[in-house]
């Protein structure tokens, strides 16, 4: 059986500062953050599926939705509730995408996600099997 594997990648602006923290980030500040999100099916699955996991733009706009709707443009310390670190936050991600993903396509499985706040500093999360 083969597994096949997409990644889409998107932006978006949030500000955030650190809680219990000292140095600059205890300060208010912001970033443009870079997301990639890697989702997985096997062949058979997506035989019936005109060949495809999910179209990008359908797996585009439910990140939209189901997602940056909720943090882009937004101060995380007023619209999330726990310390948004890369690490906080990256996992909150994983987990509203993978309730999302599992309620609207079941043939899909959340690989990973991988959370940039600058170029060179990434969190990636995926679940251990």
């Amino acid at each position: 059986m083969k597994k096949i594997t997409i990644k889409k990648r998107m932006t978006f602006e949030a500000a955030h500062h650190l809680l219990n923290y000292e140095g600059k980030c205890s300060n208010n500040h912001g970033h443009s953050w870079q997301l990639e999100v890697e989702i997985s099916a096997t062949k058979d699955r997506i035989e019936w599926n005109n060949g495809m996991i999910i179209d990008y733009s359908v797996l585009k706009k439910f990140i939209e939705d189901c997602l940056l709707q909720y943090i882009d443009h937004k101060d995380l310390n007023i619209h999330l509730s726990f310390n948004p670190t890369s690490e906080n936050l990256a996992v909150w991600i994983f987990d509203v995408l993978k309730w999302g993903l599992s309620e609207e396509f079941e043939w899909v499985k959340l690989e990973s996600i991988s959370l940039k706040e600058t170029e060179n500093s990434e969190c990636i999360v995926r679940e251990i099997d």
